[in-house]
């Protein structure tokens, strides 16, 4: 659904609502898609989660066992999908004659006839997998963190892959969050420092501050 002026698309996988205002945008994606989801994917590794059984069936036929049920009949063709939009989609290249912007995630056979659609497409992968392994030349994306430090100790051979950044400190971490800790001690102590200054740094939580004269 489009409404009229519309600039603001939803980029959730399957909708194609967009609105006029940003506003309008957020309150749709907080109303439609951010529900509770007490459905949980029982697949090995798999941390999705789903409001209704029904797609929590979608999901695992889908992406688990690889059902792809809509065929294209276009003379030549014979590509299947698994949902019925996604071979509304691939019915356009036939009919416009448009070139094909195919997704490159490996497993995915989406496809689309512009540029934005296929770049939207892809940031729904990276929001799918937000943990990046670090490794110079590594371009690994994972779902948890658990994966990524899996990944980091069986192919890089790394048992902290979590390395401070702040200048003359040697120290790595295994979890993500005791780097965190960390690199908050170096805040504390550089406040320890300004003598007579008014610093403003981070406490034990991140929406926390503490102000010191």
């Amino acid at each position: 659904m489009i409404l009229g002026g519309a600039a603001f698309k939803c980029l959730v996988d399957g909708c194609d609502t967009a609105f006029p205002r940003s506003y309008e945008l957020k309150a749709h994606v907080k109303r439609v898609h951010d529900r509770w989801r007490p459905h949980q994917c029982l697949w090995p590794g798999c941390p999705w989660w789903f409001a209704a059984p029904y797609n929590l069936k979608q999901h695992v036929d889908e992406v688990h066992h690889g059902k792809r049920p809509y065929l294209c009949h276009h003379l030549g063709c014979g590509k299947r999908f698994a949902r019925k939009h996604h071979l509304k989609t691939h019915r356009l290249t036939h009919d416009l004659q448009r070139e094909v912007y195919m997704c490159t995630v490996e497993g995915c056979d989406r496809q689309f006839v512009t540029k934005d659609g296929l770049k939207a497409h892809i940031e729904s992968h990276n929001r799918e997998k937000p943990h990046v392994c670090t490794q110079s030349g590594c371009d690994e994306r994972f779902a948890t963190e658990k994966q990524l430090i899996a990944h980091m100790k069986r192919d890089h051979h790394i048992d902290k892959p979590f390395t401070c950044s702040h200048p003359d400190c040697p120290k790595s971490f295994t979890r993500k969050d005791h780097l965190e800790r960390h690199k908050r001690e170096h805040d504390e102590s550089k406040c320890e420092l300004l003598e007579g200054a008014r610093c403003i740094h981070r406490a034990n939580y991140p929406v926390l501050f503490r102000v010191q004269v």
